[in-house]
């Protein structure tokens, strides 16, 4: 709830100091998996940086070029933090990518890879069926163009899908609650900075327990 002021100079004043609360999403991180954990704890760290920053935008005995100046560097730090983050989940779902890999297209022979394409070729309406029921099926349509098995590239990635599900439906949940928890990061990251650093910027002139709270939190 927004407050009032009856005094309009405190008023326009009290305006300027105010900082948008975090999103309530932002620590809304789904699953218990590495890469969510990962996502959650770096975003615990913007929205405690945040909270900081708009705490001690709230008290009037906090000058605000002094909140400008250490705010800016608990903001670069907690955004340093989603960055570590962003690199440790990108590289956990390339790492997950590689076992699925592994998993839907397990080495074949040329011969075999051909001799599949042909018989997928000769009934794509069966492609779905068939990839389901033998990753080696799989691996023959995945490993070469879709033209190769006689499907277009939208449905060998609904194959693809259908062999992940089939075959490896644990790392696809590992690689999808991963690629939910960087595009989260990614979207909160943007968020923080154009409205947190927007913010900053736009104090220019004005030291409680606030601020100690906050100069911990750019220090640490």
């Amino acid at each position: 709830m927004t407050q009032t002021y009856s005094d309009p100079a405190l008023a326009q004043r009290m305006k300027r100091r105010e900082v948008p609360n975090a999103p309530i999403d932002m620590l809304a991180v789904k699953g218990d998996g590495p890469s969510a954990e990962t996502a959650r704890a770096a975003l615990r760290t913007l929205h405690e940086t945040w909270t900081l920053i708009s705490d001690a935008a709230k008290n009037t005995e906090v000058e605000l070029s002094e909140l400008t100046k250490v705010g800016d560097r608990a903001l670069k730090r907690g955004l340093k933090a989603m960055d570590n983050a962003h690199e440790t989940v990108r590289k956990q779902i390339a790492f997950t990518d590689g076992k699925i890999r592994d998993v839907v297209q397990p080495t074949i022979s040329p011969q075999m890879a051909a001799e599949i394409r042909s018989l997928v070729r000769s009934d794509p309406a069966k492609a779905l069926l068939m990839v389901r029921e033998d990753p080696r099926i799989s691996s023959a349509v995945l490993s070469g163009p879709a033209s190769l098995s006689g499907v277009t590239q939208d449905e060998q990635e609904r194959l693809k899908a259908a062999a992940i599900a089939a075959h490896a439906p644990e790392l696809g949940a590992q690689k999808h609650e991963a690629e939910l928890a960087l595009s989260l990061m990614e979207r909160m990251g943007s968020h923080a900075t154009a409205v947190l650093a927007s913010k900053l910027h736009s104090w220019g002139n004005a030291q409680p327990t606030q601020m100690d709270a906050l100069r911990k939190a750019a220090a640490a």
